[in-house]
């Protein structure tokens, strides 16, 4: 699976090998086909997904139908600012601190968030369908991403952190939406002294140059 995800995940390979195998899930010890982490269950929660009734989650991709997707849009369409916050808040993130790094002979250990994107491009119905549901799912998993950087810079004094384009590949986010959600992270904490890298899998991006660009000489 040449994707970015898989990529990112085999960097650090005992950190997978623990979400998969050992992490607690509801009480028990590892995932299983009927007892898997989910970490829009408490976003869903709040939209009012009970039931499934406006999706599905199987296998971590989030199978939403045509009536699900319209009523999400109408809900974020018409909220507010803090009220779309309060939604953001309750994204789960998996972070994995201090896995060794999977390269011979390393020794240094590195902190992954472990974030998903939806899989828009799965579905069979209109990308616009997806637009906020996609977006508050990015700007919460970035805003996330950057507080878990925040706190491994206090515990270890490293202040780097690499963002990757978080469901610009198979997953069919629009390059638009993460930029967008990426530069909403970053000026949420512009005045942290982070030194933050974006990371383009398999070849250079223009709308990552132009998001740099826009930074200037600060360190991104």
């Amino acid at each position: 699976d040449r994707t970015q995800g898989p990529a990112c995940a085999i960097a650090a390979g005992a950190g997978t090998i623990y979400r998969n195998y050992f992490a607690i899930v509801n009480g028990q010890i590892g995932q299983s086909a009927k007892n898997q982490i989910d970490c829009l269950a408490d976003i869903g929660a709040a939209l009012g997904n009970c039931e499934s009734r406006l999706w599905t989650m199987k296998n971590g991709y989030v199978l939403a139908s045509h009536n699900g997707l319209s009523e999400i849009s109408n809900r974020l369409r018409t909220s507010s600012e803090s009220e779309l916050d309060e939604l953001r808040q309750l994204l789960r993130i998996g972070i994995q601190w201090n896995a060794q790094v999977t390269l011979n002979d390393c020794k240094h250990t590195v902190s992954q968030a472990y974030c998903s994107a939806l899989p828009v491009a799965y579905s069979p119905h209109s990308f616009n369908l997806w637009v906020e549901f996609a977006q508050l799912v990015l700007e919460a998993s970035y805003e996330a991403t950057v507080c878990t950087a925040i706190l491994n810079s206090v515990r270890n004094g490293n202040n780097r952190l690499f963002l990757t384009l978080l469901g610009g590949g198979a997953f069919g986010n629009k390059t638009d939406w993460i930029v967008g959600a990426i530069h909403r992270a970053l000026n949420l904490y512009k005045h942290v002294d982070l030194d933050v890298a974006l990371v383009s899998y398999g070849s250079s991006n223009q709308y990552v140059r132009q998001l740099v660009n826009q930074y200037g000489n600060t360190k991104i």
